[in-house]
């Protein structure tokens, strides 16, 4: 039912995704944005080709610190829900290190640079402000332990 309005839907959440992680890159909490829109992403001409010119609606981000910054944020983004979810309206996060790669070893997850700070997003189509105003909200409070 909602493929007539997909394609705007996608860029909404698509520009929000590229805003979201500047605005990330740019938190004193944060010790890597991970986005292949941004030039400092390891594949990002990779990606261009790839997805031409699309970057799609996912971020990832490192967080200073391990496992309690990680709790303490996604206890501080209360208005996110957490997800193993991909895709929605509505922007999710979820941690790969306790959800999808908890299988890996330590060493597995960190070869492929998932730290125990590491949180995935699958961004959304809200009002951009909102988002950024939460996230740093709850990238602060994870500072803060």
């Amino acid at each position: 039912r909602g493929l007539a309005t997909f394609a705007l839907r996608y860029d909404r959440a698509e520009a929000n995704a590229a805003a979201l992680a500047d605005h990330l890159a740019t938190l004193p909490g944060v010790e890597a944005a991970i986005y292949p829109g941004r030039a400092d992403h390891p594949d990002h001409n990779r990606a261009g080709d790839l997805l031409q010119g699309r970057n799609g609606t996912m971020v990832a981000f490192r967080l200073k610190g391990g496992r309690a910054q990680a709790n303490a944020f996604i206890r501080a983004a209360a208005d996110l829900p957490f997800a193993p979810s991909l895709g929605d309206v509505q922007t999710l996060l979820s941690h790969p290190p306790s959800s999808s790669h908890r299988a890996l070893t330590p060493e597995g997850r960190a070869a492929l640079g998932i730290t125990e700070g590491f949180i995935r997003v699958s961004v959304g189509v809200e009002e951009i402000e909102t988002l950024k105003a939460e996230f740093s909200e709850a990238v602060a409070a994870a500072a803060k332990v």
